[in-house]
């Protein structure tokens, strides 16, 4: 008869290296079966780190990730490799979660492109919507936007979330108007504390939803209080991460004094000052 060649062996950290166009790991720990046509990874690993240049400079800690990987070769003409998972469980710092994910290689005139197409689909929870902000913010974006958002958004924690992520990895993160490949994020914060600007006290809600899609930012906040004054609701949007202009929009109702004692804690203090002088209230 034809022999075939298959086989089972496990492995310890193991580590995937990472270029600027398509993501790495370290550490990873499972088994591995394997035969001519394919090979059934089963992920059992703590400690490791998910290795992503194009969207962070430092290893993003992976506590816990469970779970399994079919990776299929030839898989037609144009398709050179296909890795695909069941559902891969996630525990991080500060956040846990489910993915699932699809990554194929083109076949090129010397090999398997260097770049992926991925379709991945996730959902997870996080304990601290500041250790997230801290953690998880692209480096790519601008060091403004950057700063703003890790001191804007302060405790509360994300009750639910949902990332969707397709495209070449070359494009990655895909937050360029025009490049091709799209990348969601949807979230759900509970009790979540947003400071507009540092010269502007804190604005406490009950809760908010978060929304990156593409280039664009919005968070759409509910029951909202600014320096005891109620705000029914409130939005915050970013159009452009790669040109960012903060936009706030929101209304509510209190007392003349109640309002002038916020504008004096505020930077427009001091340009409103002249008109200020003019009114007078009882």
């Amino acid at each position: 008869g034809i022999a075939r060649l298959s086989g089972m062996t496990q492995f310890k950290k193991l580590g995937i290296t990472p270029t600027a166009r398509r993501p790495g790991a370290a550490n990873l720990a499972g088994t591995v079966k394997f035969s001519e046509s394919s090979a059934h990874v089963t992920l059992n690993t703590r400690d490791g780190q998910l290795l992503a240049p194009m969207f962070y400079r430092n290893p993003v800690l992976l506590t816990q990730l469970t779970g399994n990987v079919s990776i299929t070769p030839n898989i037609s003409d144009t398709i050179g490799l296909s890795i695909q998972t069941d559902t891969i469980h996630w525990v991080g710092p500060t956040t846990t979660g489910d993915v699932q994910l699809q990554l194929q290689f083109a076949r090129t005139a010397t090999g398997l492109a260097g770049s992926p197409d991925i379709d991945l689909t996730g959902t997870f929870t996080g304990k601290s919507l500041t250790g997230i902000a801290d953690r998880y913010i692209p480096y790519s974006w601008p060091q403004k936007l950057q700063n703003w958002l890790k001191t804007a958004l302060k405790g509360g924690r994300v009750t639910q979330a949902k990332v969707l992520l397709k495209g070449n990895t070359a494009n990655l993160p895909f937050d360029v108007l025009g490049k091709p490949g799209h990348l969601e994020v949807h979230a759900t914060l509970e009790k979540p504390s947003i400071r507009f600007d540092p010269q502007w006290p804190v604005m406490t809600h009950e809760q908010a939803m978060f929304t990156l899609n593409g280039p664009r930012i919005d968070i759409v906040a509910h029951n909202g209080k600014l320096d005891g004054i109620a705000v029914p609701q409130s939005t915050v949007s970013i159009p452009d991460v790669a040109a960012p202009t903060l936009r706030v929009s929101g209304s509510g109702e209190a007392s003349a004094q109640q309002w002038l004692a916020l504008i004096a804690k505020t930077n427009l203090q001091k340009p409103l000052k002249p008109i200020l002088e003019k009114f007078h209230y009882v």
